[in-house]
């Protein structure tokens, strides 16, 4: 038997027609996997081939998963209510960098 989710994982619909805008099948198939396999379960553990990262400065609390090398996919935990919230799916925002400043919901 399955384990149940530790964690309720929140896409509104928005986030929804990001991953279906993301290129390839691989990619949004990919992207829902670790949403509902490991977010799910354990979603601020770090993985070992550095594809998961927590932000720092302004964004720390926010978790980055890059999906490949250009897309990635932030979202942020509520431990108190045991939900993550997915924020933003897409290419790497250039926040820091002296490029656009993309805003994510707060």
């Amino acid at each position: 038997m399955p384990t149940p989710p530790a964690y309720e994982v929140v896409i509104e619909d928005e986030q929804w027609a990001q991953i279906e805008a993301l290129p390839h099948a691989s990619q949004q198939e990919r992207t829902v996997a670790f949403l509902m396999k490991y977010v799910s379960q354990t979603p601020t553990k770090r993985l070992s081939n550095g594809d998961l990262k927590e932000l720092q400065g302004g964004f720390a609390g926010y978790w980055q998963y890059d999906i490949d090398r250009k897309y990635r996919l932030i979202y942020r935990v509520d431990e108190a209510r045991k939900k993550v919230l997915v924020e933003y799916v897409g290419t790497h925002p250039a926040w820091g960098r002296g490029g656009g400043t993309r805003r994510i919901r707060s």
